[in-house]
């Protein structure tokens, strides 16, 4: 036979109000003397202790959390981040040599990186400036140069602008 539960909203608010350290001995001490007093008294006497148990929870030592181990989990925090730089230089004086030549890559790849993105940018927003952008348009004209050879170029003669216009 299981034995029985207190009222499950009495029950919530003393997870909530109990600090995680202390609320697994906290709340099984209240559940073994709510059910031994639903045993010898009932239910309506069992819940009637049990919101009183509960209520004396409101304790600042009880409600009081823990502090961490290592202190405050943070990402951000100052001892980790100086402990970072404190490896990351020590790793960079041991090993000098790969220290270089990844720096060197990872820098030359960056800059690489933002060469290709200029170059990207700019093409895409080639007469992008104008209001009627959209009525623009760009004269290629090829010229041959013999066999097999010929050249692209983007200016035109000084008439096409007129013979087109018609």
């Amino acid at each position: 036979m299981r034995p029985p539960l207190p009222p499950r909203w009495l029950d919530k608010l003393a997870t909530r109000i109990c600090a995680p350290h202390l609320r697994e001995e906290l709340l099984g001490d209240l559940h073994e003397r709510y059910a031994l007093r639903h045993r010898r008294g009932g239910a309506r006497k069992a819940n009637f202790f049990f919101a009183r148990e509960v209520a004396a929870l409101l304790r600042p030592s009880i409600m009081r959390r823990k502090p961490a181990a290592y202190g405050a989990p943070s990402a951000f925090s100052g001892d980790m981040l100086r402990n970072y730089f404190k490896i990351g230089s020590r790793v960079l004086l041991k090993n000098s040599g790969y220290s270089l030549i990844h720096l060197t890559g990872l820098s030359i790849g960056l800059w690489a990186c933002m060469m290709v993105a200029t170059v990207v940018i700019d093409s895409l927003s080639y007469d992008r400036q104008w209001s009627r952008k959209d009525d623009i348009y760009r004269i290629v004209t090829r010229n041959s140069m013999g066999t097999g050879f010929s050249e692209r170029n983007s200016s035109s003669p000084i008439g096409t602008g007129a013979e087109t216009a018609k």
